[in-house]
């Protein structure tokens, strides 16, 4: 496997995520500071 190449979504600093998705993470808990981690995971499995 070639090293060096992956696929990453294009940087948005205002994406439109599906309703409530930051609520629910603080709901279950999630810390302030790893919310933003969360969020790109989440870019980067959907690219």
């Amino acid at each position: 496997m070639p090293q060096g190449s992956r696929a990453v979504a294009p940087f948005n600093p205002s994406p439109s995520w599906p309703g409530g998705y930051v609520k629910v993470l603080r709901e279950a808990g999630a810390q302030e500071k790893t919310i933003p981690y969360h969020l790109g995971w989440v870019r980067r499995f959907f690219a």
